[in-house]
């Protein structure tokens, strides 16, 4: 899953956005993958490749809004708005700042 996420202060500038960024990454998942044994079942494969799926793009969603929230924490940090202790960094390293 891949986000591209925009942040804005509406009262100040609602036209341009003070803080963007992407997010990329996913379970690896694959679509029709089968939790236990194989099957032939055209039945059980529909159905194990549906919740298969559906599982996947939950922990991707949920990983995803770790990472939003780890990079607007880490943005509210390097500007001084929040402390250290309070600081949810990033678990990746970013090569130089986007802001």
């Amino acid at each position: 899953m891949e986000t591209r996420v925009s942040v804005y202060d509406l009262e100040q500038n609602p036209e341009t956005p003070f803080l963007t960024f992407s997010t990329t990454g996913g379970s690896g998942s694959e679509p029709g993958a089968l939790a236990g044994g194989l099957t032939t079942d055209p039945l059980q494969l529909a159905i194990g490749g549906v919740s298969g799926a559906a599982h996947g793009l939950s922990e991707d969603t949920g990983r995803t809004a770790r990472e939003i929230t780890a990079e607007f924490s880490d943005y509210m940090y390097r500007q001084g708005w929040i402390s250290e202790d309070q600081w949810i960094k990033p678990k990746h390293e970013r090569a130089g700042d986007m802001w």
